[in-house]
C-alpha cells in the first residue's frame, strides 16, 4: 500500500523493494508512471540505494516487507515516525481510505520456509543449486536471477533459495497464483535443500 501511494503521489517515483516483494509492485508502480529497483533483502542495500551520490539518488522511497520504509528525501534509514506522517499526508493528497486502497489491491500469495543447514554444506548446496539454475535457463528459457540468493521463475511464478549470512539456514521464498500453488513451490527447494544437506 505504501508503494503504491507513493507511485501516485509522485510523480516519476523510483522506488525500491527487496527480491522478496510481490511480483505485483511492478506493474502497479508503473500504471503511475514510476519504476521499481529490486535490491538485496538486507536494510543496508535499501538503505544504499537511497542514498545520495553526487547529488543523485537510485530510489526515492524504498521499503521491505516487515514495515520499514525509507524516504530518501528526509534521510536514507527506517523512520517509523517520519514513515506514519507520509502516509496521513499520502491519504490526503490522494482522498483515500487505507481499507479502499486495499480492496483494489490483488492478492498476494506468497509461502516462505527456513531450512536448517550446517554451515559446511551450504556453500555446496548453493553450487548444486546455481549448477540447476544455469540449465534449466538453457533448457526452459526460464529466466534466473542471481540478485540475492539464487531466484528460480517458472512463467510468472518464482521461488527463491537465500543463505543466511549469519545462522545456519536457509530461507526459501515462493510466489504464484494460489497459496496451493505457492506452497507446491516452497515444498519443492526445501525437499531439494534437505535431500543434499544429507
Amino acid at each position: 500500500m505504501m508503494t503504491v501511494l507513493h507511485a501516485r503521489t509522485h510523480e516519476n517515483a523510483r522506488i525500491a523493494v527487496p527480491v522478496t516483494a510481490p511480483r505485483m509492485i511492478e506493474p502497479l508502480v508503473a500504471l503511475h508512471g514510476g519504476t521499481v529497483i529490486r535490491t538485496k533483502t538486507d536494510v543496508r542495500d535499501l538503505m544504499g540505494v537511497c542514498a545520495s551520490k553526487d547529488g543523485s539518488r537510485l530510489a526515492d522511497f524504498a521499503g521491505d516487507s516487515n514495515g520499514g520504509f525509507i524516504f530518501s528525501d528526509f534521510q536514507p534509514s527506517y523512520d517509523a515516525m517520519f514513515a506514519l506522517a507520509k502516509l496521513m499526508e499520502m491519504l490526503a493528497v490522494t482522498d483515500m481510505r487505507l481499507s479502499t486502497l486495499a480492496e483494489q489491491l490483488p492478492s498476494v500469495h506468497v509461502a516462505r520456509a527456513q531450512v536448517r543447514c550446517p554451515w559446511e554444506i551450504k556453500g555446496r548446496v548453493m553450487r548444486v543449486l546455481t549448477k540447476e539454475a544455469d540449465s534449466i535457463a538453457e533448457a526452459d528459457g526460464n529466466q534466473v536471477e542471481l540478485i540475492d540468493g539464487i531466484k528460480f521463475y517458472q512463467k510468472e511464478d518464482w521461488a527463491l533459495v537465500i543463505p543466511d549470512a549469519s545462522e545456519p539456514y536457509f530461507h526459501v521464498y515462493a510466489e504464484a497464483g494460489s497459496n496451493s500453488a505457492a506452497q507446491g513451490m516452497l515444498s519443492k527447494y526445501v525437499e531439494k535443500i534437505e535431500q543434499l544437506r544429507g
